[in-house]
């Protein structure tokens, strides 16, 4: 009898253990393909920013940048590409 007592309470924290470490687990998975996706995003944008600037502006200052912080090279190509398009509009406007 002491026996069935102790029984339902045993199976209920053995149900919550087994529900807590599920729901953990979908958690780290979710946050490693999260994690995963942004690091695709930053390697295409990368990939893209790093030589449209070097093609525009003709520097190849961005590709030791990139080694050394993959971000910032990032944030400055596309600065760099910006003020290149702003240039080049402002001195076509300036050319008519």
């Amino acid at each position: 009898m002491v026996l069935s007592v102790l029984a339902r309470p045993a199976q209920c924290l053995r149900t919550a253990i087994s529900r807590v470490t599920g729901y953990c687990s979908l958690a780290y998975f979710s946050a490693a393909q999260a994690v995963s996706a942004g690091s695709r995003w930053a390697g295409a944008l990368l990939l893209m920013a790093i030589p449209v600037a070097e093609i525009a502006i003709g520097l190849d200052v961005i590709t030791a940048v990139a080694l050394i912080a993959p971000v910032w090279a990032v944030l400055i190509a596309i600065a760099m590409t910006g003020v290149y398009l702003y240039r080049r509009r402002r001195h076509r406007k300036s050319a008519e």
